[in-house]
């Protein structure tokens, strides 16, 4: 929400997810969503949720009243009377299971980095907290090639310092150019120097035509000149070209 002159007007919604292992992590996901308005030098006003316990805990009241953010909450009774809220988590929900279908190289399991990588698309798109990536132009579930952590050891001993990788999207943690990498013994790992392999193109299918002649025959080869070789060899033997006048 903006406000302009004496009224509140509606600019854009910013779609936000953050990660909880369980509903005990609320009061760590609250904290971290306020970190995050703020640093995107916004103001968050209120703090609407439903009636989960882990929003109405005594820690996230305290929190909130500590920043001066006022916390509301529905009935209960009907998820529509959050209908933002619920339209926010469809949204995260489509756009995840899209990502995850189009990277049919990825299992199921990885379905949270594809609701991460969501929420740094929509945090780069409704602030300026993410800078221009050369990432940005890489799909989820890219296949690529990423530096080893233990290149230096690996490079002394003449090994390849590089392996190839999946990519599980970019980080807002993370700092620099790199984003989450699933190497191929399933290792999830950070990495910040990579290079994206071109598809060459597939190779024509070569045909070899092969003529025997009889001995003592002349056979035409075209791209030598018409002369005559003078040495050991028998004359009937000397390869002319075939000239065809």
């Amino acid at each position: 929400m903006f406000k302009r002159g004496d009224k509140t007007q509606l600019s854009a919604v910013w779609p936000m997810a953050i990660p909880m292992g369980k509903k005990s992590d609320a009061y760590d996901g609250v904290m971290q969503m306020i970190t995050r308005i703020k640093r995107a030098q916004k103001k968050c006003n209120r703090f609407h949720s439903d009636q989960g316990k882990e929003f109405l805990a005594i820690n996230v009241r305290r929190f909130l009243r500590l920043h001066l953010i006022w916390q509301t909450h529905t009935a209960g009774d009907d998820p529509r009377n959050n209908g933002l809220a619920e339209v926010c988590v469809n949204l995260f929900k489509t756009k995840g299971r899209t990502l995850m279908s189009a990277a049919s190289n990825l299992e199921h399991k990885y379905w949270p980095y594809a609701i991460k990588h969501l929420d740094y698309l929509y945090t780069r798109m409704h602030t300026n907290l993410v800078k221009p990536s050369i990432l940005d132009n890489v799909e989820f579930g890219q296949e690529m090639v990423c530096k080893k952590r233990n290149w230096k050891k690996d490079k002394s001993s003449l090994k390849e310092t590089a392996e190839d990788v999946t990519f599980l999207g970019q980080d807002l943690q993370l700092s620099g150019e790199g984003g989450v990498m699933l190497t191929s013994s399933g290792t999830l790992r950070h990495g910040t120097t990579f290079a994206i392999p071109e598809k060459r193109p597939p190779k024509k299918q070569l045909y070899i035509e092969a003529t025997v002649f009889p001995e003592n025959v002349l056979q035409p080869r075209e791209n030598l000149p018409a002369r005559r070789v003078v040495g050991k060899k028998p004359v009937d033997l000397v390869q002319l070209r075939a000239a065809s006048r």
